[in-house]
């Protein structure tokens, strides 16, 4: 800033910015002008970045991307990567044991940029997918991944919910149950009154009926054993 007429340059990898205005103290209007250097963008196609021609130029300017960031993302993605892709996470600042980590991970769809900007967003770590590999669930896909954490379920969550099954709880249950506020108390109960392998339907349809295992114990008190789940929900 200054006085009167002001013209100055911002210069970075991607290209100038040329700014030409008039400023009155700390106040100023003008016009600007973007450059892009070509070495750049030629060294960008060369990398194997697709998508150039789309008058995306401004954005790599604006985030200051570098070159180095790029051939980084470039080792640790496949290729060919698009241009969204790379502002993408240069948006979300990844860095190399980030993208290193997710790469040899082997789980489905940790490949795919898009997956690995909302894994980063959400802040789905490896001590997050240790935690529920602990908890049983070691064959969880990137989607999973994602679903879970946006539910809050966690290892601790898990391990309550699931408390006397034999089998891990799918994903899908899981997420029902918490969405319900279905917690590990009342699946426990119905347990004990005989009702150990209710599918996720059916808890959801004693539970939106306010059965309790009181409620089913006074029928198998009054002589009426084994009745199905979706008869309770309806009586």
């Amino acid at each position: 800033p200054g006085q009167g007429s002001v013209d100055f340059k911002l210069v970075r990898e991607a290209g100038t910015m040329s700014f030409k205005g008039t400023f009155d103290g700390d106040q100023g209007f003008g016009r600007f002008q973007f450059d892009p250097d070509q070495s750049y963008y030629d060294a960008l196609q060369k990398m194997g970045v697709e998508g150039l021609e789309n008058g995306r130029q401004h954005a790599f300017f604006l985030l200051n991307i570098k070159k180095d960031f790029i051939s980084m993302v470039v080792r640790n993605c496949s290729t060919p990567i698009e241009v969204r892709d790379i502002i993408a996470l240069a948006v979300i600042k990844v860095d190399e044991p980030f993208l290193k980590y997710w790469k040899n991970s082997g789980i489905e769809g940790a490949d795919e940029v898009r997956n690995l900007a909302s894994l980063k967003r959400l802040h789905i770590d490896p001590d997050y997918v240790e935690e529920l590999k602990k908890a049983g669930y070691t064959q969880l896909s990137v989607r999973e991944l994602i679903t879970l954490k946006m539910q809050h379920i966690d290892g601790n969550y898990i391990q309550q919910i699931g408390r006397g099954s034999a089998t891990p709880i799918p994903v899908g249950q899981l997420v029902s149950y918490k969405m319900m506020h279905i917690d590990s108390g009342y699946l426990a109960s119905l347990r004990k009154v005989g009702y150990d392998h209710p599918d996720m339907l059916e808890i959801q349809m004693l539970y939106r009926s306010h059965v309790t295992a009181d409620y089913i114990k006074a029928f198998q008190d009054a002589g009426f054993a084994n009745i199905p789940a979706r008869t309770l929900a309806l009586l």
